[in-house]
């Protein structure tokens, strides 16, 4: 009996990944990562899916911002680096001026550096 339960749960997690692989290779890979709590997606992804968002600075000096949002019960959160903040100066202004408005004095320090 407990060996049928234990091969249920495998075939559980073998169709879940296979789900999983199959959403990603559909997503283009926007999707980075899957786990209980979240779904972490790329910045493009997030920017262009999501305006209603957190922006949480982050003690890292790769990766300054989070940005994070909740659809339905589920957390969906992209982080950026320095170089991809700077990109959306140019390619998604809006969300640049939101991002630095939100963080300030946190970003201007590493936006000098």
């Amino acid at each position: 009996m407990q060996g049928e339960m234990e091969m249920t749960r495998i075939e559980e997690l073998v169709e879940f990944q296979k789900k999983y692989k199959e959403i990603c290779y559909k997503s283009d890979f926007t999707v980075v990562s899957i786990n209980t709590d979240n779904i972490h997606v790329t910045p493009k992804y997030f920017l262009n899916n999501f305006t209603d968002y957190k922006i949480l600075k982050r003690i890292d000096k790769d990766y300054p911002v989070r940005l994070s949002t909740n659809i339905k019960g589920v957390d969906f959160f992209t982080i950026l680096s320095m170089p991809e903040l700077r990109e959306l100066e140019i390619k998604k202004q809006d969300a640049y001026e939101k991002i630095v408005n939100e963080l300030g004095d946190y970003l201007n320090g590493l936006l000098e550096e």
